[in-house]
């Protein structure tokens, strides 16, 4: 992580931090001098300083908006990159830790933000707050002790004054938060497509856009939470202020003597609280720093050597597998080989091990005994996110993200042949800004094959990709598949009909 002091927006919140806490400070000072005046019987002098606490009492006010402001800035950009960068992890590391962590960016963000980012700020008002009452009742040595409650009605008005704007605020965070977690989720569930389509920074973008979008209602509503507890606070000053002109007038009659005891009330009150709150605040930090360091953590990089334009074939040289909950192999001592531009078939009942197969090909599961050779060279040894660039593998519930058909092909490569794959798909009905929710099952097994197309592979592996559409249209696509020169075509199929068969260079049967 950054260094905190390395921020512009820290730094800001925290000089605005303590100017708003100095202000404090020299407004128990006027109260002092106005009751001062009042005692001395000076009405002109007592008047001067109760407008000069009143400028004081607004200034103190935009001192805290502004001192808000630039908390928010600093909290809201540290969750923005907190998240960027636990999202751009996401999408480099293992496959199968894709969805592990999705709380990350909700329930513990919440977390993350009250108790680290925000506390960071907050420490430094409290410590200053504390400092300067501390100065002060030095100051004035504290020549009177007096515990004074004063109830006024004014506050309880800034609730109402706010509640409709609060109201439309949440409305528009939950909605855009809940927008920003289904495209985290959509993400995540599909991160093989990305990776394997090299569509990172696509996706970074989207998630980029709908992450600024979220904080910023974050910050829209917390900064008008703040306005409101601010506002009461004024309100609260404005009562303070009026007790003290009423016991002005009260001594310059004779009534009350001795009124610097309100200074040192209202210096009490920032020396006291901040005690207690400064090391809750520095216990919450402890316990949520781990939390606030793991969205920074870098995801594994993968060492292992770029593959080669294919030329060959791949081949399998006593392939066995096994699932730990099975005492049999569903592969047992497999050799075959695949060769470049040729088309397969694979085919056998239920379980007798195709999918293992097929994803044995495509570099997602290791072999157990035997070897996976990509044009002679061990899948094992081979960089997988290049290697699924160069053999990509789909199977009937390939993932579409929630976008239109033509995003969902393109994935940020625009290659303008969309139109042409859903036409020779037997999809020339449905328009590029279509959303997958029109999409019948079929139609969203072609998408997935045209998203392929569009940056096509050596290999292309598809398993069980006719199980939702008619013999005719089954036929019709693999026929399209086998007009792309040098693409070796791998089809794991429960078909028997003999027409579809027949297209193949050579069927094997397991």
């Amino acid at each position: 992580m950054k260094p905190t002091w390395k921020s512009s927006n820290y730094l800001l919140a925290a000089v605005f931090a303590i100017l708003f806490s100095g202000l404090g400070v020299l407004l128990a000072m006027l109260m002092m001098m106005t009751v001062d005046a009042a005692i001395e019987g000076d009405l002109r002098n007592m008047l001067i300083y109760l407008g000069l606490t009143v400028a004081l009492a607004f200034m103190e006010f935009i001192i805290g908006v502004v001192f808000r402001y630039f908390t928010l800035r600093y909290t809201r950009g540290a969750l923005e990159k907190s998240k960027n960068a636990l999202y751009s992890n996401m999408l480099k590391g293992p496959v199968s830790d894709s969805e592990d962590n999705i709380a990350m960016y909700s329930t513990n963000t919440d977390i993350v933000y009250n108790n680290y980012y925000a506390n960071k700020v907050l420490i430094v008002l409290v410590g200053s707050q504390f400092v300067f009452s501390v100065i002060g009742v030095i100051y004035l040595n504290w020549i009177l002790f007096l515990v004074s409650f004063f109830v006024s009605l004014l506050p309880i008005f800034a609730p109402v004054i706010y509640q409709k704007r609060l109201g439309a605020t949440i409305e528009k965070y939950s909605k855009a938060s809940k927008a920003y977690i289904d495209y985290v989720q959509d993400s995540a569930k599909g991160v093989y497509d990305i990776k394997s389509f090299f569509a990172q920074s696509f996706f970074e973008k989207g998630h980029g856009e709908l992450n600024t979008a979220v904080e910023k209602t974050r910050a829209n509503n917390r900064m008008l939470n703040f306005l409101m507890e601010r506002t009461s606070n004024l309100l609260g000053s404005f009562s303070f202020i009026a007790i003290i002109g009423v016991g002005g007038l009260l001594v310059i009659r004779g009534q009350m003597t001795i009124g610097v005891m309100i200074a040192v009330i209202q210096l009490l009150n920032g020396m006291v609280s901040p005690i207690g709150t400064f090391f809750t605040f520095i216990g919450e930090m402890t316990s949520s720093k781990e939390l606030a360091s793991s969205y920074f953590k870098q995801a594994p990089d993968d060492k292992g050597i770029a593959p080669p334009a294919f030329t060959g074939s791949i081949t399998l040289e006593g392939v066995s597998y096994s699932y730990p909950q099975s005492k049999d192999d569903v592969l047992s001592n497999v050799s075959m080989q695949f060769e470049k531009g040729c088309a397969y078939a694979i085919t056998g009942t239920s379980g007798c091990g195709k999918t293992t197969l097929s994803k044995i090909i495509a570099g997602l599961m290791d072999v157990q005994k035997g070897k996976v050779l990509y044009d002679g060279i061990e899948v094992k040894d081979i960089d997988k996110s290049l290697y699924m660039s160069k053999v990509r593998y789909i199977d009937q519930s390939a993932h579409l993200f929630d976008m239109s058909v033509r995003d969902n092909i393109e994935m940020g490569n625009s290659t303008g042949k969309y139109k042409e794959f859903l036409e020779n798909l037997r999809m020339a009905d449905i328009e590029g800004d279509t959303g997958i929710d029109a999409l019948s099952g079929g139609q969203k097994q072609r998408s997935v094959i045209a998203r392929a197309l569009n940056r096509l592979p050596s290999v292309l592996i598809l398993d069980e990709p006719t199980a939702n559409l008619d013999v005719d249209t089954a036929i019709s696509v693999i026929k399209y598949l086998q007009k792309f020169e040098g693409l070796t075509l791998i089809v794991v199929t429960h078909s028997d009909n003999t027409e579809m068969l027949g297209l193949f260079d050579s069927v094997v049967r397991m």
